[in-house]
């Protein structure tokens, strides 16, 4: 792998042989130091997070294994994942970190994402002070969340991903 540097902005990616073919690299990073943030470039989609989120690029980048799940991809005829649901998974992560950034000024707990139910994406979160999971549906457009402490205090519910209120989603932040 060679590491390429340009004026002002950074970029970051593979140039080996077989990558140059397909035109570029697989992931890629750019920054801009001028507006405090970052673009992850997976696979032509561009996600643009500011830098104090930083933590949650190495967690994308690691999730970007479920975009080569194919349906049967377990041999016992599991739903593939289609690259808008996990994109719409990201979309949520990045989003819902800005948003509690801005409201509260501070950093959500870094999730996990992995592959979910029948086509689903999970966001994980979990600690020894709650467990939280949010799952992005395979068609995009709905999730559920379900939360719990030790002390047994849960939390659950729909959400339409395209008339959110953060407002109304367990917040994985310290108050």
């Amino acid at each position: 792998m060679i590491l390429e540097k340009t004026s002002f902005i950074t970029s970051y990616k593979s140039t080996t042989p077989k990558n140059r073919e397909r035109g570029g690299g697989y992931l890629s990073l750019k920054q801009n130091p001028l507006k405090a943030s970052f673009e992850l470039n997976i696979q032509g989609m561009i996600f643009t997070i500011p830098t104090e989120l930083a933590d949650l690029r190495a967690e994308i980048m690691r999730s970007a294994y479920i975009l080569g799940l194919a349906d049967n991809w377990d041999d016992e005829g599991s739903v593939g994942y289609d690259k808008a649901t996990w994109e719409k998974g990201v979309v949520f992560v990045i989003d819902y970190a800005k948003w509690a950034l801005k409201t509260f000024g501070k950093v959500i707990y870094l999730p996990s994402i992995y592959h979910g139910k029948q086509g689903g994406i999970d966001i994980i979160w979990e600690n020894n002070r709650f467990r939280m999971l949010i799952r992005i549906d395979k068609t995009a457009k709905t999730g559920v969340f379900y939360a719990d402490t030790p002390q047994k205090q849960t939390s659950e519910g729909e959400f339409d991903l395209n008339n959110l209120n953060y407002y109304m989603l367990p917040i994985p932040i310290d108050f």
